[in-house]
Formats: C-alpha cells, sequence, structure tokens
C-alpha cells in the first residue's frame, strides 16, 4: 500500500493511510455526507504551511483503470 505524504520544507514525511469504501465507483450526491479523513501533521514548524499533500490511489481488486479521486475541500484545524 502506498503511503500519503505531506512535503514540508525539502522533507516529505508519511501522514498516514486509508481505505476508501465502497469498493466500487461512486460519488457523493448533492446534500450527502462525503467522506473525511484526518491526518495528524508532523509537529515540525515547516509543516504548518506544507508545499504540497500527495494522496497515492492503489486498486484492491482489477488494474484500477479509469480510477480517480476527487479532493473537494482540504483545511488545516
Amino acid at each position: 500500500m502506498e503511503t500519503n505524504t505531506v512535503h514540508c520544507g525539502d522533507n516529505t514525511q508519511e501522514i498516514g493511510r486509508f481505505g476508501i469504501f465502497p469498493d466500487e465507483a461512486f460519488s457523493a450526491s448533492a446534500g450527502a455526507q462525503s467522506q473525511r479523513f484526518s491526518f495528524p501533521l508532523p509537529d515540525d514548524p515547516a509543516c504548518r504551511q506544507p508545499r504540497a499533500v500527495t494522496i497515492h490511489l492503489e486498486p484492491q481488486t482489477g488494474n484500477g483503470a479509469g480510477a480517480s479521486l476527487n479532493i473537494g475541500d482540504v483545511s488545516r484545524e
């Protein structure tokens, strides 16, 4: 399984792993509660303003052809 990472300054650090259910094509309809994931950022001053966050998709079945992930919102709390 690929890791999800945050790029802080010159460093790349793992921030966590997650699974998406159901294991088939779906989308959150208007007004529906979309899936949410939270990751603890490293306690590093450079991570207060990360350059980038990388999320990897890895299929559990099939070859993943045509798979995509739409990230609607990102916030730092």
